[in-house]
């Protein structure tokens, strides 16, 4: 009894050690099952950095002297177009090829007009007539020239378009070779004659005969010969309204 009481510290100590080690052992599964996961964590994307740029002083500008304002002039204006003269002249016929007419000018061998009284005379046959216009600026574009009868309905009969002249910019003309113009069958015949601008303004306007440059006597009544046959009517051929009837006949 004294032998196995000397051993009981000794058993109560392996007791003892025993059941720390079972306690440890049951422990260690727990605790690992207890154990947290390890989150792991996505790849942070690093920020760029933009590199800044330096900003560099403007040189401060010097001040410069006020630029004086140039003076623009002030576009002149244009006086009224009015028309300063008016001419004509004419080729007679006989003269060969019609030469080409490249301005106002009055070629080798035309013939003038001429003014009777108020009233400008052209004299025929001709080859063409040029009939132009001088103003006091710089001629307008799209004029023209018409033809009316002097007498009866104002309706032209003829329209003649005017150019620039190449040697005077202040000059239009133009050229008729219209037989009623250069040889009407006609011993004379008096026209009016009407400037007209591009939109149909009546620009200037006066008469003009045209005569033939020769002239037969005068038949025995007292009148020229028919223009075209030369003839001079027949006695026997008067009528009451004819000249020279009563000469023959009794009027009462």
């Amino acid at each position: 009894m004294k032998h196995a009481t000397k051993y009981v510290p000794s058993i109560i100590l392996a007791v003892l050690l025993m059941g720390i080690l079972a306690a440890c052992t049951a422990k260690t599964p727990a605790a690992e099952e207890a154990a947290p996961a390890t989150e792991i964590s996505a790849p942070v994307e690093e920020a760029t950095t933009e590199p800044v740029e330096e900003l560099t002083q403007e040189p401060t500008a010097e001040p410069q002297p006020a630029a004086t304002p140039t003076a623009v002039p002030t576009p002149t204006a244009l006086p009224e177009l009015q028309v300063d003269a008016f001419n004509a002249w004419c080729m007679p016929a006989g003269y060969g090829v019609m030469p080409e007419v490249t301005s106002s000018v009055m070629l080798e061998n035309g013939r003038a007009a001429t003014i009777k009284g108020d009233v400008m005379t052209l004299l025929y046959p001709d080859s063409f007539c040029v009939f132009s216009f001088t103003f006091n600026q710089a001629a307008p574009q799209g004029l023209s020239l018409v033809w009316l009868n002097k007498t009866g309905a104002d309706v032209p009969w003829l329209e003649t378009p005017l150019q620039a002249d190449p040697q005077n910019t202040a000059i239009a003309f133009g050229t008729v070779t219209h037989t009623y113009v250069v040889s009407p069958p006609l011993w004379g015949v008096d026209y009016k004659l009407r400037l007209l601008a591009e939109d149909g303004t009546a620009l200037w306007e006066d008469a003009i005969h045209m005569g033939r440059d020769w002239q037969p006597g005068l038949c025995w009544n007292g009148v020229l010969p028919d223009p075209v046959t030369l003839l001079c009517i027949k006695q026997q051929d008067l009528h009451p309204w004819d000249p020279g009837y009563c000469m023959y006949n009794t009027c009462p």
